[in-house]
């Protein structure tokens, strides 16, 4: 090969890796904004978070779809059935505020049960007052950890920000793209 033949391969090369990684960026924005998936609690179990899979009780499940369809969230969530959906990008992003409805089910469960208010957010406390089973072992299943959370939020340009009408010139754009009404099938 001759050296005329080595630039052009290594400029196309580098022309089709530049594509796919814009291509793949859209991807993952619009994909982020538009997609739907089923919501569970977020707490902790031991130093990590996780989603508590484990079927609730009713009183349980319908004290914490109160609070994930209420106000604000109702626009970026919905009941179907028994389960809670949620945008993807809040399921991702917003563990912050999904800890607080866990502590806000934990207080409304034990105020309801006679017990003493202001519990912490682990797993075993909401398996505890909040499941069939009464505490005796709980389903969790795989939450993304802070490393991956961060890294990805820096590649979705602020999507945090639209929810509260702020959107970057991406955001904008994308918004030509939403599909509004994808919602999974129950």
């Amino acid at each position: 090969m001759t050296l005329k033949h080595k630039v052009f391969f290594c400029m196309a090369v580098i022309a089709f890796l530049a594509v796919a990684a814009v291509g793949s960026l859209f991807w993952f924005n619009w994909w982020i904004r538009n997609s739907w998936t089923r919501m569970y609690p977020i707490c902790f179990d031991g130093d990590t978070l996780v989603e508590f899979t484990e079927p609730m009780t009713d009183e349980a499940f319908e004290l914490y779809t109160s609070y994930m369809t209420r106000g604000r969230n109702a626009d970026y969530s919905y009941r179907d059935s028994q389960a809670i959906y949620v945008k993807r990008w809040y399921w991702l992003f917003g563990d912050g505020e999904h800890l607080q409805i866990t502590g806000l089910v934990n207080d409304g469960l034990a105020k309801a049960h006679g017990q003493e208010e202001n519990r912490d957010i682990h797993c075993s406390e909401i398996a505890r007052i909040g499941t069939p089973s009464g505490g005796r072992g709980y389903q969790s299943g795989y939450y993304p950890p802070n490393w991956v959370r961060d890294n990805l939020q820096l590649v979705s340009f602020h999507v945090l920000g639209e929810r509260f009408g702020y959107y970057t010139p991406v955001g904008e754009f994308l918004r030509q793209f939403e599909i509004s009404d994808i919602r999974p099938a129950p």
